[in-house]
This record gives structure tokens, C-alpha cells and sequence, in this order.
């Protein structure tokens, strides 16, 4: 609302103040930690380091420095419970 309300529209002076705004966004992103994993991290690494950042999700990335995924605790939990199984069907 402050935006239509603005007595600059459509101004030098209003643009300005958008590019100083948007400059301000870019640098908050810029600054922001993305929680990272890599891919071939092993189960039980991943959920330590989600313990210790207090997160519900990581980021996946692989090798080229790409997201390919995000895991969350769900995913983590799930993939924990395929892990179990398996070695317990290789026991029996």
C-alpha cells in the first residue's frame, strides 16, 4: 500500500529508492546461509548435522555445485527405515 500511496510515482526520485531497495533484497540474499548437504553423505551424518543446525530440511548438493534436492526430516526418517530393513534382511 505505501507503494501507491508514494508521491514520488513514477519519479527519478522513486526510482532510486527502488533500486536501492532491491539492491538492499540482493544483499540480504546474499548474506543468507543455505544449509548444504552433499549428495553422498551418509545417512547418519545427515541427521546429526540437521541436529546440530536445528533444521527441518538441507539442501542436496552434488558435485557441480547444483541443488538436486532437499532432504527433510521425513525423507531422512524414511530413507533411515529402508537402511534398517535391508540390514536386517541380510541377517536373517
Amino acid at each position: 500500500m505505501a507503494f501507491w500511496r508514494n508521491p514520488f510515482l513514477d519519479t527519478a526520485a522513486e526510482r532510486a529508492a527502488d533500486r536501492s531497495l532491491l539492491n538492499k533484497r540482493a544483499h540480504q540474499i546474499m548474506d543468507h546461509n543455505l544449509r548444504l548437504i552433499m549428495e553422498n553423505t551418509i545417512l547418519k551424518d545427515a541427521k546429526k548435522m540437521m541436529e546440530k543446525l536445528k533444521t527441518d530440511y538441507l539442501l542436496v548438493e552434488n558435485i557441480d555445485n547444483h541443488i538436486v534436492g532437499v532432504l527433510t526430516w521425513k525423507i531422512l526418517a524414511n530413507a533411515l527405515m529402508n537402511e534398517l530393513d535391508d540390514e536386517r534382511s541380510m541377517h536373517s
